[in-house]
């Protein structure tokens, strides 16, 4: 059986992005570190975050990373429809289990970019409404220490 009992780190990022219009992946602002007790060990990774990704009058395609250090571990697509500022951003949930080999200290981070910033394409992170914010939240555990 696997030893569950290693570390387990939470942080949390509630700063709202701001439409961010670029083609290039920029911090979400939701990071977390992590020191394994093993070079063995696992990391399991759980993220929720608000993401939007918008254009004004066409589909636009969002990119979303995970960053281990310098190494990106992971990469999802999104597609959202046409003209959807108004609708609001979509709760994700990413749950990735990471062998990172290592018994330095690590920063897990999230990283977000859209594929054209034609017709004010753009995207943004832990927003809820045009008035708020949403807290994210990423957890670091440690398996098999």
């Amino acid at each position: 059986p696997t030893n569950l009992s290693g570390q387990t780190i939470t942080q949390t990022a509630d700063a709202d992005t701001g439409a961010t219009a670029s083609t290039s992946f920029g911090d979400t602002g939701l990071t977390a570190d992590i020191t394994c007790a093993a070079t063995s060990s696992k990391v399991l990774v759980i993220i929720q975050q608000t993401l939007q990704f918008s254009r004004d009058t066409a589909e636009q395609f969002g990119y979303y990373n995970l960053m281990r250090d310098s190494t990106e571990v992971g990469e999802w697509h999104y597609l959202s429809g046409h003209n959807l500022q108004g609708a609001g951003p979509s709760q994700i949930s990413t749950v990735y289990m990471d062998s990172p080999s290592s018994t330095s200290a690590l920063t897990y981070k999230t990283q977000a970019r859209c594929e054209t910033t034609a017709n004010n394409g753009s995207w943004r992170a832990n927003q809820q409404s045009t008035s708020g914010e949403s807290p994210a939240s990423i957890q670091l555990i440690e398996i098999g220490a």
